[in-house]
């Protein structure tokens, strides 16, 4: 248990490190893919990426959480870009509703600050809609 939370930080550490030496953090998106396995739970309204210009796209994402959630679960991969996409630097999935209520990996909580401001997961689980005022 040990090893792995120095492990993590070492590995924190040098993502800080990394950012900090250069003057500026790039993130691009260049394909998103919204999959729902059980479609009669969560209904994805939007999920699409948008070109505002040549080197910025607009990730939005709109769905409808359709009873009472307990688990959520996010898969992330981070590809290189290098004559072509080569093999994923990480792959990783997160529990979502744990990872709200105390975040524990280093690369989600470097892109939970990115979008901070731009998302309403402001709570932890379980997520519940109300059906009344959504389709009223």
């Amino acid at each position: 248990m040990r090893k792995v939370f120095v492990i993590l930080v070492i590995v924190k550490l040098w993502l800080v490190l990394i950012l900090i030496t250069n003057n500026a953090a790039l993130l691009k998106l260049t394909n998103a893919r919204c999959t729902v396995y059980n479609e009669s739970w969560v209904k994805v309204n939007v999920c699409r990426l948008k070109a505002i210009s040549r080197n910025k796209t607009v990730f939005n994402f709109n769905a409808t959480i359709l009873y009472p959630t307990y688990q959520i679960s996010i898969n992330g991969q981070l590809l290189k870009k290098a004559n072509g996409y080569k093999p994923w630097l990480f792959n990783t999935s997160v529990d979502f509703c744990r990872f709200i209520r105390r975040p524990y990996n280093p690369i989600f909580i470097l892109y939970a600050k990115a979008i901070r401001d731009f998302v309403n997961f402001n709570h932890t689980c379980p997520y519940v809609v109300s059906l009344r005022s959504k389709y009223m």
